[in-house]
């Protein structure tokens, strides 16, 4: 009851019911802000372990390869990298 609550008062303040704002299938491709940081990394591998097909990741680096090594870098420092991320 509480969560019809919660969501009756989001539909009222939006204007529309919540099934017209959650996707009905799953995204195709996710972009990440803050990959080599401490929540981005953690972010990126839920989304990995999860079955995202596509992470499109924000770093600065020169290049693609650079930018590749700074995530994996940063997830090995966490202990949360595995080889088959790659």
């Amino acid at each position: 009851a509480e969560t019809e609550d919660y969501m009756s008062v989001a539909a009222g303040l939006l204007g529309q019911p919540w099934s017209v704002l959650l996707p009905s299938k799953r995204p195709t491709a996710h972009v990440l802000f803050g990959a080599t940081g401490l929540i981005g990394s953690h972010l990126l591998r839920y989304l990995i372990k999860g079955g995202a097909k596509k992470v499109y990741c924000v770093v600065r680096a020169a290049t693609h390869d650079a930018a590749h090594v700074r995530i994996v870098k940063c997830m090995e420092s966490l202990r949360i990298w595995k080889p088959e991320f790659n």
